[in-house]
């Protein structure tokens, strides 16, 4: 298979200023927005550094440029130093520049910095609120989130569409289904939902924690709908195991002449995981290569697991060889060795585990996991497994209570009770689970008095 390299950004030249524009505030704007405009936040970050090198001061309409940049690249410290020319350039009372900063803060999760900002600010409109209930959000703190905005509420601002898909977010996954009914109610009142597809979007994605059939209600009501809008409710029938009605739906989607992204053809491939939808899966497959996503290394993962669930591993191993060695992670790699466990192909596993360390790629708790499930299967499967103990020992990989279970549940597939009590004594950290898991083998192996 041939890959596209159409999805790979390309470089964008840095633009100067020539020597007579150095000095010229309206200049250094003028290339920094460009840059912006394109996305390219690394040169706006150059930019930034060789404007100040020039003498020439920000304004606050560069500053949240900069800040969004940093943001994006997950440029911490450089951020910081951004904050402190703000300081001292005297412009941290600029509502603007502190909405930036508040965002910049939230995602990149320093929360308490955040709602320093947040509280000590005097003039606070709804983007900044929006900024502020969004980061909460964004941060997993869902309850915050929703008090946040009762407090927003008493001081008598009206939210925003923002305001509101950041909230139904929040109660979703804290199963408020009367807090999100009574936000759909205020953007029927309010005509959000006829004119924001964000906003229908949201609702279907809320919905869908509850009731599949209210979400495909709020879908088909939509006046206005994008492929976000037709991705989130292909997505709740995947998530609910209705593959034949993601299919159904994606039927009409071509019908209708709607432009696909990768995120469609990504859900596409997962609704593919069930046996019986092997054609169809292969279907999708030349989608992608006929629209440019075959080298969505996203994509290509999920379709290595597809096609081992629809007991191919053949086509997956063919697949997995196409990616070039330079784009494998190590998610690829956990992928390919799914589909060898899944084939009981545990030998296989492990020689391939060998060609990942090899390639200088760094196993993770999944990697393990996977590779001590197959040692039951494997030759020298104690072997196996004990070299697996000693590397994760070795690597500093992060002996989580799932990890933890996955070592001692080799011991106990491979009989060593006693390895795998004495491993139970020296785990750090353990779950119900992990509990369960030992008590089990023990009273199996009618050891119940060794709990003592």
């Amino acid at each position: 298979m041939e890959l596209s390299t159409s999805a790979i950004p390309q470089k964008i030249p840095i633009v100067l200023p020539s020597r007579t524009q150095t000095k010229d505030p309206k200049a250094w704007k003028s290339i920094i927005r460009n840059h912006a405009r394109l996305r390219n936040d690394r040169a706006v970050l150059t930019s930034y550094t060789q404007m100040e090198a020039s003498g020439v001061s920000p304004d606050i309409f560069v500053l949240p440029l900069v800040l969004k940049a940093c943001t994006r690249l997950k440029e911490v410290e450089k951020g910081r130093k951004v904050h402190s020319d703000i300081r001292a350039m005297g412009l941290t009372e600029d509502i603007r520049v502190r909405t930036s900063l508040v965002d910049f803060y939230c995602k990149c999760g320093f929360l308490e910095e955040a709602l320093h900002l947040f509280e000590e600010s005097p003039n606070r409109d709804t983007v900044f609120w929006n900024a502020m209930i969004c980061g909460y959000v964004g941060n997993s703190q869902h309850k915050d989130a929703v008090l946040l905005f009762a407090r927003m509420q008493s001081e008598n601002l009206r939210p925003s569409s923002v305001t509101l898909v950041g909230l139904l977010s929040a109660c979703g996954e804290l199963l408020e289904l009367r807090s999100g009914q009574e936000i759909h109610c205020h953007c029927l009142r309010n005509g959000l939902f006829d004119s924001e597809s964000h906003v229908g979007t949201a609702l279907i994605g809320f919905y869908s924690r509850f009731n599949l059939r209210v979400s495909r209600l709020v879908f088909d009501l939509m006046v206005v709908r994008n492929i976000v809008s037709w991705n989130a409710m292909i997505s709740g029938y995947v998530n609910a195991e209705d593959s034949s009605e993601a299919h159904r739906l994606f039927m009409s989607l071509l019908i209708d002449e709607i432009r696909l992204n990768s995120v469609t053809v990504l859900i596409m491939v997962q609704s593919c995981t069930s046996k019986g939808f092997a054609e169809f899966g292969k279907q999708i497959h030349q989608l992608a290569i006929k629209n440019g996503f075959s080298s969505d290394i996203f994509i290509v993962n999920a379709l290595i697991v597809t096609y081992s669930k629809n007991g191919s591993l053949e086509s997956s191993h063919k697949l997995f060889e196409t990616i070039p060695t330079t784009k494998r992670d190590v998610a690829l790699w956990n992928a390919m060795l799914s589909a060898f466990k899944e084939f009981g192909s545990s030998d296989e596993a492990f020689r391939s585990f060998e060609r990942m360390r090899s390639e200088c790629i760094r196993a993770n708790t999944t990697t393990i996991a996977i590779l001590l499930s197959t040692c039951t299967d494997s030759d020298n499967g104690l072997e196996k497994g004990k070299s697996l103990h000693a590397h994760v020992i070795k690597s500093g990989i992060d002996m989580d209570a799932s990890l933890g279970n996955a070592v001692m549940g080799m011991y106990i597939d491979l009989e060593c009770i006693y390895s795998a009590q004495n491993f139970f004594n020296e785990m750090s950290s353990m779950n119900v689970v992990s509990w369960n898991t030992l008590i089990l083998a023990l009273a199996h192996n009618k050891l119940t008095g060794q709990l003592l």
